[in-house]
């Protein structure tokens, strides 16, 4: 990591002296490399794909003399191999094989989709075989269907064939929500925790200031007391209502 943070030093102070190759003075990047160098430039080290570590490493090593006249010596990092190139042209033209097949699946209609309590999937027709060994699996007017759980089967299916999952944030919050209720959540004006009996979550609940409904085998706080649910979800490992993890700013550990 610390290799890779004196290569971004190096790019971030070749786009210092920059102007988008709009001039030939000698300074930055060239032409060609003004883009991916900016973005380089700009981007976390942590997300760099293999790809970028080694095109990094390589304007490092373009620019040297230009970065020395910086005070910056790049001599310790290592040009990248014909072998990691060639690796990385062949996964570029894999990835874009995939796009490719996936715009033509999209644009044929196959893929993973969602209508109200099931997932459907569109397959081409020497794949129906695939979808009928999916757990749960049952002929829809809209195509193969499937129970919300096995979502994660068909992620699968959709990742092998180079299918297209066309899953909305919403689709995947309304998934959430019946795979994973919310044990903490706002109703009629106050704070309801609902779980299984669990004397270490109730200690912590109780400890935090709710109080036990017994007819209802419930847990409440006052509506005002959001911060004090939320601590209390946290410390036991609650899932949140939508409303009040927003409120937290987060989502809190999901209990195993």
């Amino acid at each position: 990591m610390e290799l890779l943070q004196d290569v971004q030093t190096a790019l971030q102070t070749l786009a210092q002296h920059c102007d988008g190759a709009v001039t030939r003075d000698h300074a930055g990047f060239n032409s060609p490399d003004a883009l991916i160098g900016h973005r380089l430039a700009r981007r976390p080290v942590e997300d760099w794909s293999l790809a970028e570590i080694l095109c990094s490493a390589a304007l490092c090593r373009r620019y040297r003399r230009q970065l020395e006249t910086y005070g910056i010596d790049v001599s310790h990092i290592p040009l990248p191999s014909s072998e990691q190139v060639q690796e990385v042209r062949a996964a570029a033209q894999a990835d874009k094989k995939t796009e490719k097949e996936l715009a033509r699946h999209r644009k044929k209609g196959y893929g993973l989709s969602r209508y109200g309590g099931t997932l459907v999937l569109q397959l081409p027709r020497d794949r129906h075989g695939v979808a009928r060994a999916v757990s749960g699996h049952r002929w829809t007017a809209h195509g193969h269907g499937f129970p919300l759980t096995s979502l994660a089967a068909l992620e699968t299916v959709c990742t092998q064939l180079n299918l297209p999952v066309e899953l909305t944030a919403a689709d995947r919050l309304h998934i959430e929500q019946v795979l994973f209720p919310p044990q903490v959540r706002l109703e009629g004006g106050r704070i309801v925790f609902r779980f299984p009996p669990d004397k270490p979550k109730n200690d912590i609940v109780k400890g935090l200031g709710a109080k036990f409904v017994w007819n209802g085998r419930i847990w409440y706080m006052p509506a005002g007391q959001v911060a004090a649910a939320i601590e209390a979800a946290r410390q036991a490992g609650l899932r949140l209502s939508p409303e009040l993890r927003h409120l937290a700013g987060g989502t809190p550990p999901r209990p195993t």
